[in-house]
């Protein structure tokens, strides 16, 4: 049996229940089957630990699967472009999206925005902004607001 390994980050309730686990991948130009593939390889070798939500955040889109992995091969509840959901954390003039939306920069932008989640931004009740309506459908904002988010760690 194949040892289960920390996802890039780990979000938990507020009463300490994992609900989300993330892989960031820079993979640049995937697609849909190209995502589900990697989370079909990740459930059956048994690598990550299961939570009621998974999220595959790639340079081009995230990709959000709801309520475990009971079928591997299903398509993503939601999707959204990347860059629309990232956008409030890029630095104005820092270059292109697709520059900034690779390596380690990538990991760290999903790493502000799942905080940001966990505080309560964005606001579910701001409506104004179609690139979260999937988010909010969800139900992900309210199942991890106050939680904590946990980010991978090298041994050295």
């Amino acid at each position: 049996m194949t040892a289960v390994a920390a996802p890039d980050f780990a979000v938990y309730s507020a009463d300490r229940q994992l609900q989300l686990v993330v892989e960031v991948k820079s993979t640049p130009k995937t697609d849909l089957a190209w995502a589900m593939k990697m989370r079909r390889n990740l459930l059956q070798h048994q690598v990550l630990p299961t939570a009621p939500y998974f999220l595959l955040a790639l340079p081009d889109h995230l990709y959000l699967w709801a309520s475990g992995g009971e079928d591997v091969a299903r398509q993503p509840d939601f999707q959204a472009d990347t860059r629309d959901v990232l956008q409030r954390y890029m630095p104005p003039g820092a270059g292109s999206a697709q520059q900034i939306l690779s390596g380690p920069a990538l990991e760290w932008l999903i790493g502000s925005w799942l905080n940001d989640l966990t505080q309560g931004v964005p606001d579910p009740s701001d409506a104004l902004h179609p690139e979260t309506d999937w988010l909010r459908a969800s139900g992900l904002p309210e199942r991890v607001r106050t939680g904590v988010v946990h980010a991978e760690t090298s041994a050295s």
